[in-house]
């Protein structure tokens, strides 16, 4: 049986730590009035406490559904069901 772990950015790891350990990561949402950025891809954690510390009212959101489907399709291409 293989197993895959995935997480999302919330886990307080960077992409590339998750990857170097063999984890699945999925972005959360950043939102920022107008902008919407994915966390630790188009901003770091140090970016967004810099942002928040600043003043700024951020929200949070879930990764989009389409990245999270094309994820569990790589999956199951991968490792047989999902």
């Amino acid at each position: 049986m293989k197993i895959a772990v995935v997480t999302d950015s919330g886990c307080g790891f960077t992409k590339k730590q998750m990857e170097d350990m063999g984890i699945f990561y999925l972005p959360l949402q950043v939102v920022d009035g107008t902008n919407t950025y994915f966390d630790g891809i188009d901003k770091t954690t140090e970016e967004i406490l810099d942002m928040v510390q600043s003043g700024k009212m951020l929200k949070t959101s879930l990764t989009p559904l389409g990245i999270i489907e094309e994820l569990f399709e790589e999956l199951e291409e991968v490792f047989g069901v999902v």
